[in-house]
């Protein structure tokens, strides 16, 4: 603090100025005023830096939470609807699954009677002796698996009365 009359430069709190000696209580105790003023302007600078970025956090935490609250409730939506997807998918695979089942079984049904075709259609010069009540209606069930196929088995044989089938007669079959 400078005196304010004969402008000396004066250390510490003194009372009277060592040069002039004026009275200076009353000047010690405004610089006093003035100091602590001027602290606690510090001190409420300070506190506002501090609310206001405090403040901001809180806008900044708010604003952030609320998109996040949006983001979650899209991601539990995108989850609804590919846990849902995931459900069609394996009932469509189930059900792909039944149809190859299905097709496998109606394949094998296929080869089946393709292999009693195979066995029922005769190889070239085989023979058939005729029994006791056989027809060649029967016959031609019996050997080629269609009943209305006798008429080959008349040519083959030169049968002309189909009707009149001797037992024991050696039928050739084509």
């Amino acid at each position: 603090m400078n005196c304010p009359v004969c402008n000396t430069s004066i250390d510490g709190d003194v009372n009277k100025c060592p040069h002039c000696n004026s009275d200076l209580e009353v000047f010690v105790h405004v610089n006093n005023v003035d100091k602590k003023i001027n602290k606690q302007k510090t001190i409420i600078l300070i506190i506002s830096i501090v609310l206001a970025i405090c403040i901001v956090g809180l806008i900044v935490s708010f604003m952030s939470s609320g998109s996040n609250k949006e983001e979650l409730n899209q991601l539990k939506q995108d989850n609804k609807s590919l846990t849902e997807e995931v459900t069609l998918l394996k009932t469509n695979i189930s059900d792909l699954n039944q149809q190859v089942t299905d097709l496998k079984k109606k394949r094998s049904e296929l080869l089946a009677q393709e292999t009693s075709k195979e066995a029922m259609n005769p190889k070239q010069g085989s023979t058939y002796l005729v029994k006791q009540g056989d027809t060649l209606w029967d016959i031609a069930m019996e050997v080629y698996g269609n009943p209305f196929h006798w008429e080959k088995i008349a040519e083959a044989n030169n049968v002309s009365e189909p009707k009149q089938l001797h037992i024991g007669t050696k039928l050739i079959l084509n």
